[in-house]
């Protein structure tokens, strides 16, 4: 295991609290908002550009301690947050990637247990999530850092076969990660080991789900397993098909409560009829 990854294990999470709010870099364009930019429609960087302009600065979160000061989450039928907090939530979650997870690693699983244990605990002192939604958490997290990973090491191989490859690379480096991690980012990417990944990565998986016959799987294709186009993160087929049923069960119970008051309000009108002809 990377001595990086030991290094994120390392002090409290109120340490770790404030290495987030000290460090927080101004946010990828591809943040966890879904921010809808295309990284590999960058446009070359011209002599004169090279100096950069003054953006909005590093964003910053203000980190609270105590349960008692978390922030609410709403939650939908699916469980998904939604809500005036869900952006605040979903940027949380970005720096948290940025801070914990080096972009070193070769995967995921190899994240030390008690590091994630100090994500976790560093979640819960800041917004309201219970232990159920741990792991469709982590998996967001998994899912963040593998993409912004693959589109960091996109750009590092489009940059490497420009003229001036090593200003291009060197101008690609997020503000959050010192010159070395830097360095051995771009050594990693542009290894025959990875290369070789490349080639051997298998083709993209033709699994259907049990929805995989309407309009929009026809039109678009497939979805990838497990997943429900359009329907966010942690949205399963099988979570689709239980609501639909429920909605179904809800409506039967509805109609039945309105014809048995229909059939009450008939019966009071036959009882008054036949009070008042006994008068």
């Amino acid at each position: 295991m990377s001595k990086m990854v030991k290094k994120c294990g390392k002090g409290s999470v109120a340490e770790i609290q404030e290495n987030i709010t000290n460090k927080l870099s101004r946010m990828d364009s591809n943040n966890s908002a879904n921010s809808s930019e295309d990284l590999h429609g960058k446009e070359p960087i011209a002599d004169e550009k090279i100096d950069k302009k003054k953006g909005r600065g590093a964003s910053k979160l203000k980190m609270v301690s105590g349960q008692d000061k978390c922030k609410e989450l709403e939650r939908n039928e699916f469980g998904q947050p939604i809500g005036d907090n869900l952006v605040k939530y979903a940027s949380f979650l970005g720096c948290m990637i940025k801070e914990f997870v080096p972009y070193t690693l070769d995967g995921w699983s190899d994240i030390d247990e008690e590091v994630k244990d100090r994500m976790w605990s560093c979640l819960q002192m800041t917004y309201k999530v219970e232990d159920w939604e741990k792991k469709t958490i982590f998996q967001k997290l998994a899912k963040l850092w593998r993409d912004r990973k693959s589109k960091l090491q996109i750009l590092v191989r489009e940059a490497n076969t420009s003229r001036v490859a090593s200003r291009d690379l060197s101008l690609l480096k997020p503000e959050f990660m010192d010159q070395n991690q830097w360095d051995l980012f771009v050594q990693m990417t542009l290894s025959s080991t990875f290369q070789k990944k490349i080639l051997e990565c298998p083709p993209e998986s033709q699994n259907t789900t049990n929805i995989a016959d309407d309009a929009i799987s026809i039109v678009f294709g497939n979805e990838a397993r497990g997943r429900v186009r359009g329907m966010g993160f942690g949205v399963t087929p099988s979570k689709v098909g239980a609501s639909v049923r429920q909605n179904g069960m809800v409506q039967q119970l509805q109609t039945i409560v309105q014809n048995v008051q229909q059939q009450m309000q008939e019966m009071r009108q036959q009882n008054q009829l036949e009070m008042q002809e006994i008068r």
